[in-house]
């Protein structure tokens, strides 16, 4: 097994964690499992380049943590569970030279515990939904493809501003498709994506949806980049995006109309992501300040509201990232309209504030992590 190739080991009840050889690692056959996130092909640039860098300078990679693989007894197989771009690094720069890398060999007995380990090692990692009833890697598959092809197009931000897209809601918008279309390969799904942002491309702007608030720099970097559905504002409801509605029509003959849902109870902002929000945003050493909002009105570590960048309806998620700590009169004046927005109209002199800087002084800020490592 594995866990014999291994220069030093300690054994932990089922974990092996110890040393080895890539040569020796790569030896073995080790699979990417289907709930694995859909790999980055630019990360791996970068890990590789960072990684040729350091053998340049000091006769060694860098490689931290330890890459997880798990043994699963149901398949008598080997699967990357974390840190598969590291991995797939490894793999091109094993083509020059072998070196010792730390890893860690967790053997379960089946294969939901390997799925059961894995949305555990990476819970605080958003991840796209798809259908349980599709071959998920045809939509990974297109999205990559989309992604490689039009790489200036993609945000990591789930409140991304068109035309900028965020990678998940895209990679689900296409899992959508590839339920709904039956669609079996990857290339049917590809071709249909293309056809009809060729045909976006075509529209004068009165065509596009939202036309009223389409501006001529979304039409310009669409232009620029070569990608139109962009254009389109992300909605909270199974199909992701009115273009996912327009294709299903064009190519089934089936409208799809807006469902009538009955009005959703409002979930408040957990107590815990409301102190988060103000520790990170302001700091938990600050008791008393001015709105991050209007800058006129004084809030406290017990008297605030949590503000949504960007508003539920529109698509905000409830989470520390999209939380502000702001005034009542604040929060309840801006309504869906986006935190930034509002503080454009009304506040405009609090806009490069609001953008660039917290009460946070720049060593109490929260580390970035570092972003070549998966």
């Amino acid at each position: 097994m594995i866990w014999n190739d291994m220069d030093r080991q300690i054994a932990i009840n089922n974990k092996y964690i110890g040393i080895i050889q890539t040569n020796k690692l790569l030896s073995h056959i080790i699979q990417v499992p289907n709930i694995q996130r859909i790999r980055d092909n630019a990360k791996i640039t970068e890990i590789v380049a960072y990684q040729q860098s350091c053998l340049q300078k000091t006769g060694a990679c860098n490689f931290l943590g330890v890459i997880n693989i798990h043994f699963c007894k149901e398949t008598g197989d080997l699967y990357i569970v974390d840190g598969q771009h590291r991995f797939e690094s490894i793999k091109i720069i094993s083509q020059m030279i072998s070196f010792p890398v730390s890893i860690e060999i967790v053997v379960v007995d089946t294969l939901e515990q390997l799925r059961e380990n894995y949305n555990m090692i990476n819970k605080n990692t958003p991840l796209p939904e798809f259908p349980d009833t599709i071959d998920k890697s045809i939509p990974e598959k297109v999205a990559m493809y989309f992604h490689d092809k039009y790489p200036a197009i993609w945000s990591k931000n789930s409140r991304a501003r068109r035309p900028h897209i965020y990678f998940n809601f895209f990679q689900e918008a296409l899992g959508v498709l590839t339920e709904r279309l039956q669609i079996k390969s990857a290339i049917s799904l590809q071709q249909i994506i293309e056809e009809h942002n060729t045909k976006i491309s075509q529209w004068s702007i009165d065509q596009y949806p939202d036309s009223k608030n389409v501006s001529e720099n979304i039409i310009k970097k669409c232009k620029d980049t070569g990608f139109y559905l962009g254009i389109y504002n992300h909605i909270s409801d199974d199909y992701r995006y009115e273009w996912v509605k327009e294709i299903i029509h064009i190519e089934t003959g089936i409208v799809v109309k807006k469902a009538k849902s009955e009005p959703k109870k409002r979930i408040g902002v957990p107590g815990k992501v409301r102190s988060d929000s103000w520790n990170r945003h302001v700091g938990s050493d600050k008791g008393e300040v001015l709105c991050l909002c209007c800058r006129e009105t004084t809030i406290t570590a017990l008297n605030f509201e949590a503000g949504h960048v960007l508003s539920v309806a529109n698509g905000g998620t409830t989470d520390v990232d999209n939380i502000r700590p702001i005034c009542s009169g604040c929060n309840k004046s801006m309504s869906t309209t986006s935190m930034d927005q509002y503080i454009q109209t009304y506040y405009p002199k609090n806009v490069d504030f609001f953008k660039t800087t917290t009460y946070l002084e720049p060593n109490k800020k929260a580390p970035k992590k570092w972003s070549l490592f998966s």
